[in-house]
């Protein structure tokens, strides 16, 4: 399966892009970093998911990038520019016929409520990921990402449902 990981600039895509490829690969699934331009003539095997951590914004959609995904995953923060950002790329990933979903990232008690309000369709919510002070700490330091967070576990066999 061919995954598209986008949304804004420091939301958390690098971050739950390896660590969601940290999950596949306990269960089994080769992983592989492709090239963009690579993408749409890219042919996986049964077992193989393709990761694909974009640059911030929307513009690899006006590239035709996705067109050559099976899914796209938007990360979605805890902020203003990022729920706006929902409703663009739902609407792109919905105008090239591609499934979508979101994936709630730094999220606390205090705005999660605010989150699922204002994100352009919340039953595409996948996973609610906690703001984790242990995640936030290694990617400070430059440590391997050690943790396995339970949502990135969900969201790993989501997918493998998919196929």
């Amino acid at each position: 399966m061919k995954i598209t990981i986008c949304g804004k600039g420091g939301c958390g895509k690098s971050t739950i892009t390896s660590l969601l490829a940290k999950a596949l690969a306990r269960r089994g699934k080769a992983m592989g970093t492709v090239m963009t331009q690579f993408v749409q003539n890219l042919r996986l095997a049964e077992n193989q998911f393709a990761l694909l951590d974009m640059e911030a914004g929307v513009e690899h959609f006006g590239r035709g990038i996705d067109n050559g995904v099976d899914l796209v995953l938007m990360i979605v923060d805890p902020s203003y520019e990022s729920l706006q950002l929902s409703r663009k790329v739902g609407e792109l990933a919905e105008s090239i016929g591609k499934p979508f979903y979101y994936i709630f990232n730094k999220v606390t008690e205090d705005n999660r409520e605010m989150m699922y309000e204002n994100v352009w369709k919340t039953e595409q919510v996948a996973v609610c990921l906690e703001a984790d002070p242990k995640i936030m700490n290694e990617g400070l330091t430059g440590k391997e990402l050690s943790e396995k967070p339970e949502p990135v576990e969900y969201l790993a066999e989501f997918l493998l449902s998919l196929v």
